[in-house]
């Protein structure tokens, strides 16, 4: 079970034409009533903002050997719900308007059965088929609101007083659906070696469409979109030795893009699928034993995530580098970390690649000491500090556009240098 509640009042600006500097700033919003006309109506310039859900679940497995193998079978149930709403409210009392710029909740029940047998064909060749049954069903209940999500339901949205006049419409509208796929998979292990092994795998993996799918006017959906598919092949080959380990792979992945929403003429959305995407690589993976305690991991990978039109996806950089260096010693654990991000880039709208982000470079440090048996009722305890950003850069790791100029451009960039103290006891 777990439990996500995160409900929030904050005032929300309109901004100016670089969009840079607030209009309705707090400092003008002294007095009740408020008389600025925010964004969200007379008045209300601020969000009364909720987002939580809880989620319940178990995972069941069962595996039986057999003289040729192995059969191992499960069930994976989990059910979450969901309370989302913003509300058009009054900073300083926090009165809310009478309707919502939206107010929904939504179950999800998964239901994800599967079934697996390894068969052991010789004594070093493994080959596993599985099956796996993807079940996702969805409830939503909106309430009427001011247009954000699904609308005033058939009636007018008055926008002097935020309230839903007429007659002959809902207060509130419900919507089911069901997403299901059948995924199979496939392993083949190879033991060259007692220390020297290779693989190849194939799977197939499956990603429902988001909650607001029903976002849309009187959430009229003409033909709800399906689960988006993927398809993974992977082959390598792992090796270890006393000081060594060496671990290469080179994988395969098509995706389905995400749908991109229209109305037709009745006023229904109609989802359509954007074709797809290839990502694909390789990856090497080392650690090395020195003397002293000291050990050496490297990491790295070369690859490519695109579009069917040749664009890159957004986010998805072209190589990654990690170099560590370790040490451990009686109490001690200690970790130098450096990784290096590669050229990526970022949409603007429809726009692939409209931003080119450059390389970035990430230090973290961190020392563990451990003391053992440090009290009666604590068998370890453990000392940790960390330090994230070592060198305390500064670097660009995304750019969105806010106003009509490149002044405009909203730039993300990398956290400044933090620095954790943790102390853990084992009972």
């Amino acid at each position: 079970m777990y439990r996500y509640w995160n409900q929030q009042n904050y005032n929300s600006f309109t901004y100016d034409a670089t969009g840079l500097i607030p209009t309705n700033p707090a400092s003008t919003l002294t007095s009740a009533p408020f008389n600025t006309a925010g964004p969200l109506g007379a008045g209300y310039t601020g969000v009364d903002k909720l987002n939580s859900y809880v989620t319940k679940g178990n995972i069941f497995r069962a595996t039986k050997d057999f003289t040729n193998g192995t059969l191992r079978t499960g069930l994976w149930y989990d059910v979450a719900k969901s309370y989302r709403h913003q509300l058009p409210s009054v900073p300083g009392s926090w009165l809310d308007a009478a309707t919502p710029l939206f107010s929904e909740t939504y179950t999800t029940t998964t239901i994800q059965p599967y079934l697996e047998y390894e068969f052991k064909a010789t004594d070093a060749l493994k080959v596993t088929p599985g099956l796996k049954y993807a079940s996702y069903n969805q409830n939503f209940n909106h309430l009427a609101d001011n247009g954000k999500a699904v609308g005033p339901l058939g009636c007018t949205y008055n926008k002097t007083n935020g309230t839903i006049t007429g007659t002959g419409c809902a207060s509130s509208i419900s919507n089911s659906i069901t997403y299901t796929d059948v995924l199979p998979s496939l392993d083949a292990h190879y033991q060259l070696q007692p220390n020297w092994a290779v693989y190849g795998q194939y799977a197939e993996g499956d990603a429902i469409p988001p909650t607001n799918v029903f976002d849309v006017k009187n959430a009229a959906v003409d033909t709800p979109p399906k689960a988006t598919k993927s398809q993974t092949f992977q082959i390598g080959s792992v090796w270890k030795s006393d000081q060594y380990t060496l671990d290469v792979d080179v994988y395969h992945i098509k995706l389905d893009s995400p749908y991109s929403q229209t109305t037709d003429a009745s006023g229904n959305a109609v989802f359509t699928l954007n074709g797809s995407q290839i990502n694909q690589g390789i990856e090497v993976e080392s650690n090395i034993m020195l003397n002293g305690g000291f050990s050496l991991y490297l990491n790295g990978t070369v690859g490519t995530a695109k579009f069917d039109t040749g664009l890159w996806v957004a986010g998805a950089p072209s190589n990654t580098e990690t170099l560590g260096l370790n040490y451990q010693q009686a109490e001690w654990n200690t970790g130098l970390f450096a990784k290096r991000v590669g050229t990526l880039y970022n949409d603007n709208g429809s726009t692939h690649q409209a931003f080119t982000i450059d390389p970035v470079v990430l230090t973290n440090l961190f020392v563990n000491y451990s003391i053992k048996n440090p009290t009666n009722f604590a068998k370890q305890a453990k000392v940790q500090f960390g330090v994230n950003n070592l060198f305390n850069k500064h670097s660009i790791v995304g750019v969105a556009t806010v106003g009509t100029t490149s002044s405009a451009d909203l730039l993300t960039i990398t956290p400044a240098r933090s620095t954790s103290l943790t102390l853990k006891l084992d009972f």
